[in-house]
């Protein structure tokens, strides 16, 4: 395996148990048909074609749990996630954080090291290589995607 696909996944929210939680008929006939699967249809083809692993987690509260302190905030309101740690995110910056550490809880998401207002600058990302050990770099996710 070439060394720049070491450090490649795709992390995808698991839909599959979308439909069967408790909703009404038309609004479970609404969520099978959404965009959202045919997105993840073609990730999922692409990825196999280019031999990167697919990692499904659950998405339940992964844009209500602050990736900090791990409290659940109960009221969404605006775009961005504010906690009481003092952690403040995009909504969506910050389940896509909470989905990364639930697929790698001791690997490369394991090392991130998030401080409030981490994202306000820059992020440092602690990244794991078997090889390597442990390295920190400055927006580690470029060089954790394969790019450099």
């Amino acid at each position: 395996m070439p060394s720049s696909m070491l450090h490649r996944a795709v992390v995808l929210e698991d839909l599959n148990g979308m439909i069967d939680r408790k909703r009404g008929k038309s609004l479970n006939r609404r969520l099978s048909s959404w965009p959202r699967r045919k997105l993840h249809d073609i990730i999922e083809y692409k990825a196999a074609w280019s031999g990167v692993p697919i990692i499904k987690v659950d998405p339940y509260n992964s844009s209500r749990r602050c990736p900090i302190c791990g409290r659940i905030k109960h009221s969404r309101m605006g775009a961005e996630f504010e906690c009481e740690c003092g952690w403040r995110a995009d909504w969506h910056v910050n389940a896509g954080i909470n989905l990364l550490q639930t697929a790698f809880p001791d690997g490369v998401a394991g090392g991130l090291r998030f401080s409030p207002g981490a994202f306000q600058h820059d992020v440092m990302m602690t990244l794991y290589d078997p090889f390597m050990g442990a390295r920190s770099e400055p927006n580690g996710t470029s060089r954790l995607a394969g790019r450099s």
